[in-house]
């Protein structure tokens, strides 16, 4: 029997006015944008200043493409294996190894956001300490040593808590703040704010200009591809939204790719074309490579508001990352653990899922061996360049979860006739991770 839901419209008239209930297309749109608009924001003006607004635009216009269509891959591999969640997918495909070869990716890749988001927080912490009190020279190394020791206790209290739930709904609060920051960056190119002051970190040049097309050489063009790419990651969370939204046919799932696609698509280009309006080649110069927000003085009101309030939402977004991190740390160990450790590690032998069970599980041991050796290794990373973080992160985790295993599972799982628009996205997939891959030895590479 046909049922009236079978003949609504992915988008009805009534959706701009009524209410916005968590099952409902909006939210599904909004929650799977927010899921991948992060600290990767504040780069994608550098990677316009590497690749020329015209090869920035291209890069990014392409990589949206890529990026709805792997979208649009994941949900007919859903359909087929009738999977809630992207490892689930990828283990009914591919089998257990291959599922924790999945989860030591996602470490990578969480590891490199949190320390990116640790990085951009000890930054905008650091210069509202300059703001209240100038220091130079040795008492400015001082108090950014006392910003990053500071940010690294509240971190420690928000992941070593076992229950990330309790957080989660914190998280509600960073979707107002990255719009305010948007809204910032966007309106000091719109409303002509000066670029020039005598306090701005990064100093525009006479011969400074805005370049169509600019050639960085190779490694530094993927590392601006790996950047944007970083900044477009929200497969890992399509099948959990998909799972809540009602009505999930055919139609309204395409809604979702399609539309969260796009709006991230015009957050990015606002602010990607505003940051390299206002800074041009300054971007490429300096300690603020990859820090937008960074080059402004701290005299401009309306920008270290947005520092101010981002380092609150870094932190907490560094916490999220870093408990997905230790669990997925956690299971991919665990069986080559199994047969040596097994009476100090394992409890019991069923899997239990979630950051209790999983301490549980594995003993108090692993679970606080494993949460200080993370955040030891994000407070490490964290010195290091942010293009660098990003470049490799987005090179080797980001991109491997967007295109690599999308494509695989649906090429051996999917229904549908794999069309020759599928082999196109498909040679498209393998040149991007390509480039991911020579991003991310272009980041480990020492400088020159």
């Amino acid at each position: 029997m046909v049922t009236d839901v079978a003949h609504r419209k992915f988008w009805p008239s009534s959706c701009v006015c009524s209410p916005m209930g968590p099952g409902s297309l909006r939210a599904a749109v909004l929650t799977l944008t927010f899921s991948g608009v992060g600290c990767g924001l504040l780069g994608l003006p550098w990677s316009f200043a590497t690749l020329g607004w015209a090869g920035g635009s291209i890069a990014m216009v392409v990589c949206a493409c890529l990026a709805a269509t792997s979208l649009h891959m994941l949900a007919e591999v859903r359909e087929a294996t009738q999977s809630s969640s992207y490892a689930r997918a990828v283990e009914l495909s591919f089998g257990t190894r291959c599922g924790e070869t999945l989860a030591l990716l996602i470490v990578v890749a969480n590891i490199g956001a949190a320390s990116a988001a640790v990085h951009f927080a000890t930054d905008f912490e650091s210069s509202l300490m300059q703001a209240l009190g100038p220091a130079a020279g040795p008492q400015r190394t001082v108090v950014t040593a006392g910003c990053r020791v500071a940010l690294l206790g509240v971190l420690c209290v928000l992941t070593w808590a076992k229950g990330i739930t309790r957080w989660r709904y914190l998280s509600v609060i960073s979707v107002l703040v990255l719009l305010y920051v948007i809204f910032v960056i966007v309106g000091e190119a719109v409303f002509g704010a000066s670029s020039e002051g005598s306090s701005s970190a990064c100093l525009r040049l006479e011969a400074d200009s805005l370049e169509a097309f600019r050639w960085p050489g190779l490694g530094g063009a993927c590392q601006a591809i790996a950047v944007i790419c970083f900044s477009s990651s929200c497969h890992f969370n399509l099948l959990p939204v998909l799972e809540v939204m009602e009505h999930a046919n055919s139609a309204r799932i395409s809604a979702v790719c399609f539309c969260s696609i796009c709006l991230m698509f015009v957050f990015y280009s606002a602010v990607s074309i505003a940051g390299y309006a206002i800074w041009r080649q300054a971007l490429l110069r300096g300690s603020m490579q990859g820090d937008v927000l960074g080059c402004w003085g701290n005299d401009d009101r309306a920008v270290m508001g947005a520092r101010a309030a981002l380092i609150g939402v870094l932190a907490l977004h560094a916490a999220l990352l870093l408990h997905a991190a230790r669990d997925n740390l956690l299971r991919s160990i665990l069986p080559a653990l199994r047969s040596c450790w097994s009476s100090m590690l394992r409890r019991r032998s069923a899997p239990n899922d979630g950051d209790a069970e999983t301490a549980r599980v594995i003993g108090p041991w692993g679970f606080h061996a494993s949460t200080a050796g993370l955040l030891a290794l994000v407070l490490l990373l964290s010195n290091a360049s942010v293009i660098r973080i990003l470049g490799f992160a987005g090179g080797i985790g980001s991109i491997t979860t967007m295109f690599v295993f999308p494509a695989a599972m649906f090429v051996r799982e999917a229904r549908s006739t794999v069309a020759l628009r599928h082999v196109i996205a498909i040679g498209g997939f393998a040149v991007v991770s390509v480039a991911g891959l020579v991003s991310a030895l272009h980041s480990l590479a020492p400088s020159a």
